[in-house]
């Protein structure tokens, strides 16, 4: 049988509908979790750990892969732990506990892709990031030996990152595997650092570095919450080569020194530690060059009371983990007590104060704070912010100016941050002090994004951000703000524009799905009464899959997957707060967030260019549109180049009024390399 070279077929969309160009809101403090065997991925199990457990070191490829783009960049990637909820379970887009930002999965798909993944969409919650790894290819030895993870995987961390495909053939993001990369190419880099900008030094460097101790950064030991005297210093590894070296007195009186080095949570870097005494001789020294390891901690004893001492942070090993944020910390222990002969105090564990607390000073129009951009930084996000709601009646306003050259579509995105509970609320306003009718695209699970059109160059803005129930756990908290301005929406299709009413409380329609997808809804209400809208999803045996509730003008929303079959959509108004029922507009929008499940078969020993346009003959039942409640089906979908395949479809509601068919999407996203 003659070779042939893999190339790019037609596929079938498997990911998140990609609007490149998308960046992190926090793309500094990324997580990457492995999702363990058994995590629900859109229908089936996830199978990464059996599937990769005869390639040697799999973990550390893909994280050197990540790695990769992000010493290139203000990015950083750090390993936690991942709770096996099902990908794209409702939660925060970025720094949610559970798992991590990107998780790494592996299902079972046709044999025409080795890996696809999805870039952020501040739409689809906790799937952006999602990544997986096909198990039919990587679990075969025979299919598997012919490709190189770490190559495959250096592709989809540039679509994670929002980086689209290449027709440059010395790309990573080249559409066709070529063979075994050792890195980017300058166009990669050049792309995510369009993205993210270069990587920056941190602060401590100063203008002539701080490599030395002759240079050393001196730090001043501080009394912490618990009259422990301690240091700390949040710094970063910028180039394999950088070393930081810190210098620090000693207290008179001390029971030790605990130096620690914390990178978990911050970036993937494997660091050296050491510890030098007044004349650089090493008086403490430890090392780690395993991505996936813990934090570095050393303990000092006898040390000379105010005698001066260094630490020096670098990087172990010699490839890019050497690069990379940490946490430094130096504590000083109490002497020991003479009476039990036992620390009367141990190294305290920091909990989780308020990340910015602004004593009320910024609770009005006239006391906003002013955020300043962050475009030349390592954000590309145009604005982005840690603040805290400190208790039931504070509130915080922004000010801020819309850069030129960004855009007139403005996003507004908040949510909870570390272990805080707060339910964030945002609102618009434009510098008469005048409310801003933006679209709410997210309101769940403690996150909201709303988008506003038609934001002009240099204009003034004011974003106010409290609790949306002030009271309770969510009343409270620390809450991320980011704000980005560009040129693309959201992209929502309206699936309903309704009029309710005592006469007519409910109107219901169906969908069918035709593949397993995530799906997004925005449920929205008007009226002039105390009457709100309720939605729920059942299914075709009637059991209830979703329901939310609009009350008071407020927009909420849910992402839900739903599996092949037909689903009951259901509009009811009904009075809230015991009061009469009035008259409510409601509306509906959504869209189709992620990959249908179901990749058709294919045989990779046929020479691609036999097929179709490169794709597969094999015929996919799915592929006949349902009819509608005419009797009719829906019309060939013009975007569908080959096959007139649709993933879902919407009737008609019973009331008579229409909405928009569900179609393929025309810019699938990430698919990856075809093998």
């Amino acid at each position: 049988m003659p070779q042939t070279r893999p190339r790019l077929e037609h596929l079938e969309d498997r990911c998140t509908p990609a609007l490149w160009g998308n960046p992190w809101p926090d793309a500094t403090h990324l997580t990457v979790s492995f999702a363990p065997d058994g995590t629900l991925v859109a229908g089936q199990n996830s199978t990464l750990f059996s599937t990769l457990a005869s390639h040697p070191g799999w973990q550390t490829d893909i994280l050197r892969a990540l790695q990769t783009w992000a010493v290139q960049a203000g990015v950083n990637f750090s390993l936690v732990s991942d709770g096996g909820q099902a990908l794209g379970v409702a939660g925060r887009p970025q720094g949610d506990l559970r798992f991590g930002d990107v998780r790494i999965a592996a299902g079972a798909f046709a044999k025409d892709v080795l890996i696809f993944s999805s870039p952020f969409d501040p739409t689809v919650g906790t799937a952006s990031g999602d990544v997986r790894l096909n198990s039919a290819i990587w679990g075969d030895a025979s299919l598997a030996s012919r490709f190189d993870l770490y190559t495959a995987m250096l592709q989809e961390a540039g679509h994670v990152l929002g980086i689209g495909n290449s027709s440059d053939p010395a790309s990573v993001m080249y559409e066709q595997y070529l063979g075994p990369r050792t890195g980017l190419s300058q166009g990669d880099i050049d792309a995510v650092q369009a993205l993210y900008g270069a990587r920056p030094a941190d602060g401590y460097e100063r203008a002539t570095g701080n490599e030395t101790l002759a240079t050393a950064t001196s730090l001043n030991l501080l009394k912490d919450s618990n009259g422990l005297l301690s240091l700390a210093a949040n710094a970063d590894l910028t180039t394999t080569s950088d070393r930081d070296v810190y210098s620090f007195q000693a207290p008179s009186l001390t029971g030790g020194l605990v130096i620690r080095l914390e990178r978990s949570g911050l970036s993937l870097v494997t660091p050296m530690l050491t510890v030098l005494d007044a004349s650089g001789r090493v008086v403490a020294s430890t090392q780690s060059t395993d991505p996936t390891g813990g934090d570095l901690e050393l303990r000092v004893n006898g040390v000379v009371p105010l005698g001066r001492y260094y630490v020096r942070v670098e990087g172990a090993g010699t490839d890019i983990f050497r690069v990379g944020s940490y946490r430094l910390t130096v504590q000083s222990l109490p002497l020991l007590n003479s009476l039990t002969n036992l620390l009367t105090s141990t190294v305290q564990q920091v909990t989780e104060p308020l990340l910015n607390d602004d004593l009320h000073l910024n609770d009005s129009f006239l006391t906003a704070s002013l955020l300043p951009s962050l475009s030349a930084t390592t954000s590309r996000f145009d604005y982005a912010y840690q603040g805290s709601i400190r208790d039931t009646w504070d509130v915080d306003y922004y000010r801020i100016t819309v850069p030129n050259g960004v855009g007139n579509v403005m996003t507004v995105m908040a949510w909870g941050v570390g272990k805080s509970q707060l339910l964030p609320h945002v609102t618009v306003y434009d510098a008469a002090h005048n409310v801003v009718k933006a679209q709410v695209l997210v309101n769940e699970q403690g996150v909201v994004t709303v988008q506003f059109v038609g934001a002009q160059a240099g204009a003034t803005y004011f974003v106010k951000v409290d609790a949306a129930v002030p009271s309770g756990t969510g009343a409270v908290g620390n809450y991320f703000l980011g704000i980005d301005f560009g040129t693309q929406t959201a992209g929502l299709q309206t699936f309903a524009n309704n009029q309710l009413s005592t006469s007519k409380t409910d109107v219901t329609s169906q969908m069918e799905v035709r593949h397993t997808s995530l799906f997004h809804f925005v449920l929205s209400s008007e009226s002039a009464g105390a009457t709100g809208v309720q939605m729920t999803i059942s299914d075709a045996n009637g059991n209830l899959v979703a329901q939310i509730a609009s009350t008071n003008g407020n927009a909420v929303s849910v992402t839900v997957t739903l599996a092949p079959g037909m689903y009951t959509f259901r509009l009811h108004a009904f009075a809230s707060g015991g009061g009469a029922l009035a008259p409510v507009a409601v509306r509906l929008d959504g869209k189709r967030s992620s990959d249908p499940i179901g990749p058709r078969a294919q045989d990779t020993t046929e020479d691609p260019s036999q097929s179709p346009s490169g794709g597969s003959t094999t015929t996919d039942p799915a592929a006949t549109p349902p009819p509608d409640n005419t009797g009719q089906p829906p019309p060939a979908d013009p975007a569908s180049s080959n096959d007139e395949e649709y993933w879902y479809y919407w009737y008609s509601w019973d009331d008579g009024s229409s909405t928009s068919n569900g179609v393929p999407p025309q810019d699938p996203a990430g698919s990856g390399y075809s093998p």
